[in-house]
């Protein structure tokens, strides 16, 4: 679906776009001449209930408008007091910024972070060199592009990499404007020189900015908090601001508000967080400046903001820093950020829980290279409590980008998996539809190997189809048309977590159905299922299936499943092993049978741009396992057994169970059953044998809710099972039912 800005008769101010955090080099991805994400004008945008839209006509009063609160304030005020870490940081980056010139750094941060820190330090202090400094830099921002004085930036300061500025120079600066509106040196001249700037740095932007309409974008999120705070903090200094407020307000109730409740559902950002935290910082702090002049919660009306904040917790490794890595990434393992929570927990109330978990997970995740001074000291008022959200259930399904979590306990040397089958949805996505990851307490060891701008699928633990370029450009890669990849079954059971994954359009070609109606992948299923119960003898182990379904158009293409170990594979036969740290993870591959992994060194040439590079980040060296379907069926299956336990451990031995449709395994105490021919919808008969050793059977691709007759009788070494429709024990709603077999194959 294309979002489009609706537009307001006579105000100069288009469409948005904008945002992304710097990330210390130039963005690689294709931007405005590289494919766009899928759009669909047949689906609907849904209309957020009007009694709780944002208002549009309100004054915000007495400034500061933006964060900085009387209470906020005080707060600062009272850590300068008591000499806070937090405090003494900024004081000191303060009067470095005072001392010496600051130039602008990458597309300008240095000057918005210089600016915001003196401005906060003036508000503290009273100190009149803190307030000029900042007037300096304000004044860059405005004027100049490399030094201060340089007289190199104006009106097109802005336009460099399609845009990217705005964020810094628009959107950061308008806060500035804010927050420097009443201190010496802020002449009535210089504001109206301020939003001279602001006015056309919008007008260009809404005319010529990459992805202004597109709400799921770091661009457009820098665009929006440009015109938002501009109208903000200019509101009664010039008639201008009332239509950038009038255009801010509409963004946020057409655009984002639909766009990301129904799309990103669930707190996850498919960019990468590297990306979405600016972009949620940016939308917590509009939502607080709306939210207390207005006549509703703009965080009610938003609830993706406080969604990050469960999301985040459970996205994070065992080892309480490091998170799971969708999306771009320029340094791996990657650390957790903590923008979005900091302000989170500055601007919610205290009594919501979402305020004292973010805290709790900011500080948690404090990075000692923190360059955002201004706002971790508003973030650090120790009088405010922190409550850890890592507890409770040990599972999380992210409905919008399909991203299921889940972990054996909260401890940090628990087992951790995660998967995704995310739509295509925006910029910096990778091209992972399926991918999954494994840690054990701090040693990753299946992992995403795709460096910064590295989208190709060939870096991700997926299945690739190469179809000959017949039908896909990307081949053998996914593509950026996906409509309905999705978690289209999801469970957190007691001793198991379940999902399916449904991402067959992750392999449309561009225009499919209407403009290309061939397709190469008429059927693409993951089905995992997690297992929480210990392996006998193995400390902090855990048991991972991954069954895969692909139905092909033509029986020649080739089909590889891919897995990426975060160390050199050891390969024996069907077996293979990934050593990390005190943790080992062995990976036996039973279907197709015969078939044994093979190591192929990365990167692979396959051609230019990011949809192809298959890149591995800066200072590691990656081998990925490939498993190669043989070619000639237009049914393909693959499955996969992993065990996860300490380094020194030896893995029990799979079995392979079959049956008339279905495929599956034993592992030790434990059996996993997958229906061969595809996920039941209605109940149907199944059957199977296994080893009498496996007292746990969990039978996956049922009818959700369906009722079967369960039979078991003893069949030469091992036990028979028959489900029959009908009568009798229910499948859960996501279509697994869990059979407990006693001695004798007895039915418990």
């Amino acid at each position: 679906m294309t979002v489009r800005w609706l537009g307001m008769a006579g105000c100069a101010l288009g469409a948005a776009v904008a945002g992304a955090l710097s990330c210390g080099r130039q963005e690689v991805w294709p931007g405005p001449t590289g494919p766009a994400p899928v759009a669909h004008e047949s689906e609907p945008m849904p209309t957020p209930p009007a009694a709780i839209q944002v208002a549009v006509e309100h004054s915000y009063g007495n400034r500061p408008r933006i964060l900085l609160t009387a209470d906020r304030l005080a707060a600062l005020r009272g850590l300068r007091s008591a000499g806070a870490p937090a405090w003494r940081a900024l004081a000191e980056q303060c009067d470095e910024d005072v001392q010496q010139p600051v130039t602008s750094g990458y597309e300008a941060w240095d000057w918005v972070n210089a600016t915001l820190d003196l401005a906060l330090c003036h508000e503290a202090t009273g100190r009149a060199d803190y307030a000029k400094a900042a007037i300096q830099y304000f004044r860059a921002l405005l004027d100049d592009h490399y030094k201060v004085g340089d007289r190199a930036g104006g009106d097109a300061v802005v336009h460099h990499d399609d845009g990217y500025p705005i964020r810094t120079h628009g959107c950061f600066g308008a806060i500035a404007y804010d927050w420097l509106h009443d201190v010496p040196g802020m002449t009535p001249a210089l504001r109206k020189h301020a939003i001279d700037r602001f006015a056309a740095w919008q007008k260009w932007y809404s005319e010529k900015g990459y992805n202004r309409d597109q709400p799921i974008a770091n661009y457009y999120m820098g665009y929006f908090g440009a015109v938002a705070f501009a109208g903000i903090a200019a509101e009664g200094d010039d008639p201008r601001a009332k239509d950038m407020l009038r255009h801010a307000q509409r963004m946020f109730n057409s655009e984002v508000v639909p766009t990301y409740q129904r799309k990103l559902a669930g707190g996850d950002f498919p960019e990468g967080w590297q990306y979405g935290d600016m972009v949620g910082a940016i939308l917590a702090i509009f939502a607080d400046a709306e939210s207390r002049e207005g006549p509703q919660s703009a965080f009610d009306q938003l609830t993706w903001l406080r969604q990050t904040v469960a999301y985040r917790a459970h996205a994070l490794w065992p080892d309480g820093k490091h998170t799971f890595d969708t999306g771009d990434w320029s340094d791996k393992p990657a650390l957790a950020p903590t923008h979005l929570l900091m302000t989170l927990a500055t601007v919610l109330p205290e009594t919501d829980v979402a305020e004292r978990q973010a805290r709790a997970l900011a500080r948690a995740a404090a990075d000692p290279r923190e360059e955002w001074h201004w706002l971790a000291a508003l973030a650090d008022d120790p009088s405010r409590p922190a409550q850890d959200p890592r507890r409770g259930p040990t599972s999380y399904f992210a409905q919008g980008t399909g991203a299921v979590t889940g972990r054996t306990d909260w401890s940090p040397q628990a087992v951790w998996f995660a998967v995704t089958s995310a739509p295509s949805l925006s910029d910096h996505q990778h091209l992972d539809a399926g991918h999954f990851e494994i840690v054990r307490g701090r040693d990753p060891l299946v992992i995403d190997a795709g460096g910064y701008g590295s989208f190709s699928s060939l870096s991700h633990n997926v299945i690739a189809v190469d179809d000959k370029k017949e039908n896909d450009v990307y081949s053998p890669n996914q593509g950026t048309w996906s409509d309905t990849a999705s978690i289209a079954r999801y469970e957190n059971a007691d001793r198991y977590v379940y999902g399916m994954a449904d991402y067959a359009s992750a392999y449309d070609p561009d225009g499919y159905p209407k403009d290309h109606p061939q397709r190469s992948v008429t059927r693409a299923e993951r089905e995992i299922v997690f297992s929480r119960t210990p392996v006998a003898g193995l400390a902090e182990s855990a048991r991972v299936v991954v069954y895969d379904r692909i139905t092909l158009s033509k029986a020649k293409y080739g089909t590889t499943f891919l897995l990426h170990g975060g160390s050199a594979p050891e390969i024996s036969g069907d077996d293979v092993r990934f050593a990390v740290g005190q943790s080992a993870a062995f990976v036996t591959t039973l279907l197709p049978v015969g078939v044994a992994p093979v190591p192929v060194p990365e990167p692979t040439d396959l051609g230019d741009g990011p949809y192809y590079a298959n890149e591995p980040p800066d200072g590691t060296t990656s081998v990925r396992v490939e498993v190669r379907s043989p070619p000639g069926r237009l049914e393909r299956r693959f499955l996969h057994s992993i065990v996860v336990g300490p380094a020194d451990a030896r893995a029990p031995a799979p079995v392979r169970i079959e049956g008339p449709g279905v495929d599956g395994v034993a592992l030790a105490d434990e059996a996993y059953v997958f229906e061969r021919g595809a996920p039941q919808y209605r109940p149907a008969s199944l059957e199977y044998g296994a080893p009498s050793s496996a007292t746990r059977h969990i039978v996956a691709s049922l009818a959700p809710s369906g009722r079967y007759a369960v039979s078991v009788r003893p069949d030469g070494g091992g036990c028979r099972v028959s489900l029959q429709p009908g009568s009798g024990r229910a499948a859960s709603s996501a279509g697994v039912l869990v059979l407990e077999i006693a001695p004798g194959c007895t039915l418990r």
